[in-house]
């Protein structure tokens, strides 16, 4: 292996770890909006009073969404179509 493979190899990891936190943060983005409508509808004082019986004190569904897509987008799982196996 010469020093520029290794060079592109080295470069493509840092892309994909980069591209990987990029993408978590977007999804964060996405669910902590999701949260804020949530809080917005009538379902929200009724999720809030039911995580404050479990112990939460004053919870924000805006942070809860957001640490929720954050941490759910490492654990997304991608899926191709290939066709019918028939």
């Amino acid at each position: 292996m010469n020093k520029e493979t290794y060079l592109i190899g080295v470069i493509m990891g840092i892309l994909v770890v980069a591209l990987m936190f990029v993408f978590a943060v977007i999804g964060a983005l996405f669910r902590a909006f999701a949260g804020w409508v949530l809080s917005m509808t009538f379902l929200g004082p009724m999720i809030q009073h039911s995580l404050e019986s479990l112990g939460a004190k004053s919870p924000n569904l805006v942070e809860i969404g957001a640490l929720l897509g954050f941490v759910a987008s490492f654990f997304h799982k991608y899926e191709s179509y290939k066709g019918d196996k028939d």
